[in-house]
């Protein structure tokens, strides 16, 4: 060994730069086993895939103890009396040394960050995408309610419009949906469901289309039914008030009025549902017979049976 420091050329590990050498140690300062020691240990960190010169850079451009001190002290004599500067200069040049000495600054590992796998839906999640992608297929097209609020002489006024890029098609699609047979019907539901989605002064555009959306998923088949699906999704919306308004009483007597309430409205809504039913039968009234037992001398008639007079 010749040169003033030995270096070992990592030419087949080394994809950026083949001619990529790392300096050991000069000539002197160790034996050429102990070189050899550290050149194995600098080959095993390469195939682990790590840059031993990539390393050594950012070491030396780190910030070093002293460059930091004297920052410091730059710092400390612009705004502190010059006995105060001269204390910390004398702290740091007697300590600063020792100090790192007893206290090393450890190295920051170095960790990949992993990456994420995609999420695999099961067989089943699948199953219930393509179920709900059919069913919104074959759904009628509804668009949205924007409401909008203003201030007129102290009053605060609500402006209902249809979310559609063709206003008057957007209306009548709400028609349809509702199945109303004029404008002036179309007004008055969409008048009444501002007021089932109205908190203090103001009507929510959410808690609207959400009670648009109940009436319209009833699939009403004329004006009758319409309306019956506005007054059940604002006895709905009144029961979950009602239910959080339970939940926040502080007392009793309001928790007991609260819930007089709420099973009040319950009631109301199951009542509805019936009368939806018995509405869509037209008053029918079925009597469905799933067995017959015919004894022996017996005779089964099937169909209508009438009483003749005398």
């Amino acid at each position: 060994m010749t040169s003033a420091a030995v270096t070992l050329a990592f030419t087949t590990l080394a994809q950026a730069r083949p001619d990529k050498r790392v300096t050991i140690v000069k000539v002197g300062k160790v034996t050429p086993d102990q070189a050899r020691d550290v050149a194995k240990d600098l080959l095993a960190s390469v195939v682990k895939g790590q840059d031993p010169s990539r390393d050594r850079a950012e070491e030396r451009g780190a910030v070093t103890f002293a460059k930091l001190a004297d920052a410091f002290l730059h710092h400390v004599e612009a705004l502190k009396k010059a006995n105060t500067h001269a204390q910390y200069a004398h702290m740091l040049n007697a300590y600063g040394e020792a100090l790192m000495t007893v206290l090393p600054m450890p190295k920051r590992a170095k960790t990949a960050n992993p990456v994420a796998k995609p999420y695999e839906p099961t067989a089943r999640e699948l199953a219930s995408q393509a179920a709900y992608a059919k069913r919104r297929e074959n759904r009628r097209p509804i668009p949205q309610i924007k409401v909008s609020m203003s201030e007129d002489g102290g009053k605060r006024i609500a402006s209902i419009a249809v979310d559609h890029p063709d206003p008057a098609l957007g209306y009548e699609l709400l028609a349809e949906a509702v199945r109303a047979d004029s404008g002036t019907f179309l007004a008055g539901t969409l008048d009444s469901l501002a007021k089932a989605a109205q908190v203090g002064s103001v009507v929510r555009e959410g808690e609207m289309n959400y009670a648009l959306s109940m009436v319209c998923g009833l699939r009403p088949k004329d004006q009758i039914e319409a309306t019956l699906g506005v007054q059940m999704a604002a006895i709905h919306m009144a029961t979950m008030n009602a239910a959080m308004c339970m939940g926040q009483a502080k007392t009793w007597e309001l928790k007991e009025s609260q819930e007089r309430a709420l099973n009040r409205l319950a009631r109301t809504y199951v009542a509805q549902v019936e009368a939806l039913k018995h509405y869509r039968s037209k008053g029918e009234q079925r009597v469905i017979v799933e067995r017959v037992n015919v004894e022996k001398g017996g005779q089964a008639i099937v169909g209508n049976v009438a009483h003749g007079g005398g």
